[in-house]
């Protein structure tokens, strides 16, 4: 089991790059819910810096000392960064756990309490998510996942299958048997890939039972399929690590799906950036069937 009671120390993973306003506000509102936490858990945080040229080093470093800073050089992003912070918490000291956060996550100050009354829950050691919302919208924008829609929490726990990696709590046995992020995927998709692993590995995915805190949908991810942007730019961000790169897609979806499923999302994504009416064109056709 992996009870409260036997998590004595966590590691707290965090990557950016510039949006130090958002970093502050981010590390401030972590900082309150570890401290309205009541339980004798040690916090270490391990913040990348991936080549910032906006002052979030010194800022961060101002204003909250404890904080490890790891330097980085700009070409990490989510995934790759978030493995940088992992394998340096690892090569620091022992954990029991550890928990992915968004830089543009603000959590609640009840936030961490929600998170470890999960882990109390559940009989086995098992992956936590908490859910996000949107304060714009009132509607949730991350944490799990089924079949590709959002799950609302509803006062219990709730199983899923898609990992959102925004505020994340992952307990050493998990580590110690599937490992950690895979660098293939730069960006984007390593979330959900680890939820995968996870699963197949024998371990659950549980959604806290409430909202753990707010985070808005800013992603630019519409690029490569906007017809009004110039294709060779749709291009480029499409192969890009902040687009859905179809090679790492393909070996995303080859690894837990099917070579079928991976070669048909690869030739539509390319298909979609050359074409971009496809898409609605499908859209449309699906929703009159």
């Amino acid at each position: 089991m992996c009870r409260k009671d036997q998590i004595n120390k966590a590691a707290i993973l965090i990557t950016v790059h510039n949006r130090k306003d958002k970093t502050i506000n981010c590390l401030t509102n972590l900082y309150i819910s570890i401290n309205n936490f009541d339980q004798a858990i040690i916090f270490d945080v391990y913040l990348v810096d991936d080549g910032s040229t906006d002052g979030t080093r010194e800022a961060v470093n101002s204003a909250f000392p404890q904080v490890r800073l790891v330097k980085g050089d700009g070409n990490l992003y989510w995934c790759r960064g978030m493995l940088t912070a992992w394998k340096h918490a690892l090569s620091n000291d022992d954990y029991d756990g550890f928990f992915w956060v968004n830089n543009d996550v603000y959590l609640y100050p009840d936030a961490m309490k929600a998170i470890f009354s999960a882990i109390s829950t559940v009989e086995e050691p098992s992956i936590i998510s908490g859910a996000v919302i949107s304060e714009k919208t009132g509607k949730t924008t991350f944490g799990g996942k089924v079949n590709n829609k959002v799950l609302t929490p509803n006062g219990q726990l709730q199983n899923f299958e898609q990992l959102n990696g925004n505020f994340v709590f992952i307990p050493m046995a998990v580590v110690k048997k599937i490992g950690l992020l895979d660098k293939t995927f730069h960006h984007g998709i390593g979330d959900y890939d680890y939820g995968y692993r996870a699963l197949k590995a024998g371990f659950r995915l549980y959604l806290a039972s409430c909202h753990v805190g707010i985070c808005e949908k800013d992603s630019n991810y519409h690029i490569f399929r906007d017809p009004d942007i110039p294709l060779a730019k749709r291009f480029r961000f499409l192969y890009s690590p902040l687009g859905p790169p179809p090679f790492a897609l393909f070996r995303f979806n080859f690894r837990h799906f099917s070579f079928f499923k991976a070669l048909f999302i690869f030739i539509y994504t390319n298909m979609v950036c050359l074409f971009p009416g496809i898409r609605s064109l499908i859209l449309k056709n699906k929703h009159s069937a």
